[in-house]
């Protein structure tokens, strides 16, 4: 293909011009057909129609169609207002990568979701969203909606293919001993999942596959494994925020739908 480039430098005919920015697979995927190798600039795609904010509360008779259709107006004009309302989230919990903004907007949004009609008109600045909110109740509240809305995504694809689930088993054997840390543990295991998912795609049996089924196949599984992260880095979020178990209590569980 020949190409106009207007550069401070100069090109000789033939010359091979790679870009110098990143993206995320989806975008090289939809746009390009190819899925590149696993980037601190990869994210997995939630159209803002596929994510039910509403899963959870009370109400369990309604569909998932009818609840996403129902989320509140005034909450999400007041999203849309802090500008951390998305038309399409991408989302990666691994910390201090190029996608991290996404998933601290996404969590951002559950965290409006959350809050009381009464005290939307306080929220007036982005920063006191993408920060957990002061009460301990509403923050374990809003981090249990956010990772419901990943997993009902996740739970969407296919079971996972045995010898993808063997690389990735094998990749994080190899990572060493967990992470006392949430986040770093959540970060190694993200870390394995986009390993196993490079070794899965140059084994023998996906290597005979055409290269177009290659591609999807590839690129459906590291959009499951870096939802599979975010659920598994929310968990870990909630954890920390649960207060030690009464000797002579058992904790009630908040809903069947508990992460």
């Amino acid at each position: 293909a020949k190409a106009v480039t207007r550069a401070p430098w100069r090109f000789a005919e033939g010359d091979q011009v790679f870009e110098n920015y990143g993206q995320p697979n989806p975008t090289y995927f939809l746009y390009h057909g190819f899925t590149m190798s696993p980037n601190i600039h990869d994210c997995a795609r939630l159209p803002w129609q596929s994510v039910d904010w509403m899963k959870g509360d009370k109400d369990k008779g309604i569909s998932a169609k009818r609840r996403v259709a129902a989320t509140p107006t005034s909450h999400r004009h007041k999203a849309q207002e802090l500008r951390v309302w998305r038309d399409d989230y991408c989302v990666s919990a691994a910390p201090g990568t190029a996608a991290t903004s996404g998933f601290d907007d996404f969590l951002a949004v559950a965290r409006i979701m959350v809050t009381p009609l009464a005290d939307l008109d306080s929220i007036r600045d982005a920063n006191t969203v993408r920060r957990p909110l002061k009460s301990r109740k509403l923050e374990k509240k809003a981090i249990r909606k956010a990772a419901l809305a990943i997993q009902a995504q996740l739970d969407k694809y296919p079971e996972l293919p045995s010898g993808l689930k063997k690389h990735v088993n094998e990749a994080r054997r190899d990572a060493g001993e967990p992470s006392d840390d949430p986040a770093m543990e959540a970060l190694a295991w993200q870390r394995a999942a986009a390993e196993g998912v490079q070794r899965w795609a140059q084994s023998p049996e996906l290597q005979a596959l055409p290269f177009r089924d290659r591609m999807s196949l590839t690129f459906r599984e590291s959009q499951r494994a870096l939802l599979h992260e975010a659920v598994e880095a929310l968990r870990a979020r909630r954890a920390k925020l649960k207060k030690p178990a009464s000797k002579s209590k058992t904790p009630a569980s908040d809903s069947s739908d508990e992460l």
